[in-house]
């Protein structure tokens, strides 16, 4: 009995492993990069920092998913390479259709037109709507008219994504515990 709890344990925990894994590359979320709290969107080979507000979070910022449509948000961003701020960035919003079509198809919803930002910061404010999935767009023209380009999905209203992989994890550590009692107490008898 015990070698063929260990067998099943051992293969519900590697399934669950691999489903957690999965999962994980599904919710990649584009060009976002995340270290140590902060946003980042990686531009070709460039980074830039980047957060988003709502007045109703207060001083919590969001990185990817805006808690609340039919409120204004506000995308912020941070460059920090000198020669970058010097050089055109511009920042898009589109509606994502949801469907076969391109995101970049989709119908623009708010943008910030290609221009240098000798400050190091630059923002837009938008108020959406209604809930709903976007692709937000950075572009940043170099000096000999090159465009590196970055996309990263998000979304307005909807429950955030996060949850799925920590409860997976959390169900995968609770099979594993339940299956290592389980041996624990075949062993003893």
């Amino acid at each position: 009995m015990s070698d063929i709890l260990t067998r099943h344990g051992s293969r519900a925990f590697l399934v669950g492993a691999f489903l957690f894994a999965a999962l994980l590359r599904a919710e990649a979320r584009g060009a976002l990069i995340y270290d140590q709290g902060a946003c980042m969107v990686k531009v070709g080979p460039d980074i830039i920092y980047f957060s988003g507000y709502q007045a109703s979070a207060g001083k919590e910022k969001f990185c990817e998913d805006a808690p609340r449509a039919g409120e204004d948000a506000t995308f912020v961003f941070d460059v920090p390479d000198e020669e970058l701020r010097h050089r055109k960035i511009g920042f898009s919003i589109l509606r994502n259709m949801g469907d076969e079509r391109d995101p970049v198809d989709g119908p623009l919803v708010a943008q910030i037109a290609p221009q240098a930002h000798p400050t190091g910061t630059f923002s837009l404010g938008h108020q959406f709507p209604e809930s709903g999935n976007f692709i937000g767009i950075v572009t940043i023209e170099g000096p000999s008219g090159d465009r590196s380009t970055a996309r990263f999905p998000f979304s307005v209203g909807g429950a955030p994504r996060f949850n799925i992989p920590y409860l997976l994890l959390g169900l995968a550590a609770a099979l594993a515990l339940v299956v290592f009692v389980m041996q624990r107490r075949e062993k003893k008898r």
